[in-house]
């Protein structure tokens, strides 16, 4: 069947505000099998960007999708198609990350993907009208440099970006910073990187700055 994303606003009193959306509530659906919403930004004027991936039995691989949202639940016309952008690049994409909105208006999505069985870290940008900023990478994304795979990645208030790699057998752990444009911070650490130690078959998580 086909599994759609849900939004509901609550009033601070706890009562469905049926003034949002649709009686209270927000369906994401772009006419496919599957369509997930697997993160949620506020931005300052009380829009709401939400959206992960959407996919159809037709196509195995996943695209990525952004709804944009006025803050009364209304599409934002102005963005995508009719408040929406789906963008398909061939690769098996999922993990879909909090975007990032530039104070240019552009944004800045994180995604994971296979790539000869190993996965990696892709960064994609979005002009603020929802197309493909092709200016950025390789036609609107890039893969981030790392010595394994990454986890955890994190956008810091200046935009930089914060990612951990996971552990290796004997447990060292490394910790990545990543200018605007996906390159490695040579401001940090070394060379952008910063190792360190574990326990074996540990997992670090990044959960603040």
């Amino acid at each position: 069947g086909n599994r759609d994303g849900q939004l509901i606003r609550i009033d601070a009193d706890g009562v469905l505000d049926k003034n949002f959306g649709t009686d209270g509530l927000l369906r994401l659906d772009i006419n496919h099998q599957n369509d997930d919403n697997s993160f949620l930004t506020i931005e300052a004027d009380g829009s709401i960007l939400t959206g992960g991936y959407t996919a159809s039995n037709s196509n195995f691989y996943p695209a990525i999708s952004c709804f944009k949202f006025q803050k009364n639940g209304l599409p934002e016309s102005s963005f995508g198609t009719n408040g929406v952008i789906e963008t398909y690049k061939k690769g098996d994409y999922f993990g879909y990350g909090r975007p990032y909105a530039q104070t240019d208006g552009k944004l800045r999505i994180f995604s994971t993907k296979s790539d000869r069985d190993k996965y990696v870290l892709n960064l994609s940008r979005f002009n603020s009208n929802g197309t493909i900023d092709d200016s950025f990478g390789d036609n609107g994304s890039k893969v981030l440099d790392s010595m394994g795979v990454l986890s955890a990645p994190t956008f810091q208030p200046d935009g930089k970006i914060i990612a951990i790699g996971r552990p290796t057998v004997s447990g060292e752990v490394v910790l990545y910073r990543y200018d605007e444009e996906g390159m490695l911070d040579n401001t940090f650490g070394t060379g952008g990187k910063v190792a360190n130690n574990f326990l074996p078959n540990t997992y670090p998580q990044i959960f603040a700055f």
